[in-house]
């Protein structure tokens, strides 16, 4: 079986999804997600299954990192994923 790479948004591309979610119902939460599965690389399952605990440090605020636990990771490992800076700011709204 031959495998192919993963194919990706150009920039433009990202910058067209984030303005149309930005005109829809939760604006910052649809940005949020787009941002986590295209600046962080999240699968949806893992998107859906982070909390507030994986984001936060303990002074409550964002920190460098997500970290991914490993129940809701593939594969059963958890890592930390250095957050973006476009995705922090969005996390910090």
């Amino acid at each position: 079986m031959i495998r192919h790479p993963a194919k990706v948004l150009e920039p433009a591309d990202l910058c067209r999804v984030l303005k149309h979610v930005k005109h829809q119902r939760h604006p910052l939460r649809n940005q949020v997600m787009v941002c986590l599965s295209f600046k962080a690389g999240l699968r949806a399952c893992e998107i859906a299954g982070l909390d507030w605990s994986m984001v936060l440090r303990s002074n409550g605020k964002v920190g460098r990192n997500l970290r991914i636990s490993k129940h809701i990771a593939k594969g059963r490992s958890g890592r930390p994923i250095p957050l973006h800076k476009t995705l922090a700011k969005k996390l910090q709204a």
